[in-house]
């Protein structure tokens, strides 16, 4: 059985330390003179060649370089770390780490013990920095996804203003002419919307793609001037058809539609006023009850139970020689052409 000795006096514990202190010293010493021999011998060679322009040759590894080449393996070793770690408290442990290590064992776990919380929190810094270089390649693959999508970059290209591109045309006839606009006074309600709808335009535009791809150009160019009525303005890039509202285009037409309803409304008002049509429908509603022949549209009117009288800018189609009362030539039912229908619509 293994003698209970008890405790290790405190004297013995300092002479033991003091053994190790000089076994290290002495051990370290020997250490220090092989590394340094090489260095001394490379000197010397380069001293008396100093002419000679080429690198010596490398010293071929001994014994010595050998051994500190193992003691640099098993210093930085995580074992012998807590080896030492527990040796500090333990001298028993600390007795079984070789001599040679004894002086370099604190600083190098001093070294160890500080390093490892900072290289714990360089880690943590990393880690947060891949996880946000995660979330941000991910936002941007998505950025770009929506970018490369057609319908939303049509979008896009729909609602821009290109008025700074529009040929010929200054901001300020663009605000002349959507003050018109807005001052026209409409005198019936719009019975459709004049805006090309998206769909539509995706539809004709890919209707197009089509007629291209099958060299149907004739197709193909009737849809474009189509889409450019409606105001669209096609751009052809090597990721697809592009489209885009031409407001100005739109502004326009408008106008020009407005202006020629107002032209055609003068146009007839001067070719009534020319015909003398507003007198006679002002002498037909004087008259008792107006009506008009469902065939030949001539305007008459019932003055009595056997007789009528028709009024007509259209002289001498179904119409005889007859006598005239107040100027207009009265004439009986039977008079009148085997077609004419008299409905009961008011002028």
């Amino acid at each position: 059985m293994e003698a209970n000795w008890g405790p290790v006096p405190t004297f013995l514990l300092d002479i033991e330390k003091e053994a190790r202190e000089v076994r290290a010293e002495q051990k370290l010493g020997k250490i220090v003179q092989r590394l340094e021999k090489p260095r001394l011998h490379l000197e010397t060679t380069n001293t008396k060649n100093r002419t000679a322009t080429t690198t010596p040759a490398p010293i071929p590894p001994s014994a010595a370089d050998k051994s500190d080449h193992a003691f640099i393996s098993v210093l930085f070793n995580d074992q012998y770390f807590i080896v030492a770690r527990q040796g500090i408290k333990d001298w028993k442990v600390l007795s079984r780490i070789p001599a040679s290590f004894a002086p370099a064992v604190a600083s190098v776990l001093e070294t160890k013990q500080v390093s490892y919380p900072e290289t714990q929190g360089y880690r943590k810094v990393l880690e947060d920095v891949r996880a946000t270089c995660t979330r941000l390649q991910r936002e941007n693959a998505q950025l770009k996804a929506d970018l490369d999508n057609a319908t939303s970059h049509a979008a896009a290209n729909a609602v821009a203003d290109p008025a700074d591109k529009a040929p010929k045309f200054t901001l300020n006839d663009t605000v002349k002419e959507c003050r018109k606009f807005l001052d026209t006074k409409l005198t019936t309600a719009p019975t459709k919307n004049d805006s090309p709808d998206v769909k539509w335009v995706e539809r004709t535009i890919s209707n197009r793609r089509k007629a291209i791809n099958n060299f149907d150009y004739t197709t193909a160019s009737n849809l474009t001037i189509e889409l450019a009525r409606k105001g669209v303005r096609l751009i052809d890039t090597a990721d697809g058809t592009r489209w885009k509202i031409d407001v100005a285009h739109t502004l326009l037409q408008a106008a020009r539609e407005e202006e020629e309803k107002k032209q055609g409304a003068r146009i007839k008002e001067l070719r009534r006023k020319e015909s003398g049509e507003d007198s006679i429908l002002h002498s037909i509603e004087n008259l008792s009850k107006g009506m008009k022949c469902s065939t030949c549209m001539y305007y008459v009117a019932k003055v009595g139970p056997q007789n009528t009288i028709p009024i007509s800018p259209r002289v001498g189609r179904c119409r005889r020689n007859a006598p005239t009362m107040s100027g207009w030539p009265v004439m009986f039912d039977s008079d009148f052409c085997g077609n004419h229908k008299l409905d009961e619509s008011k002028i």
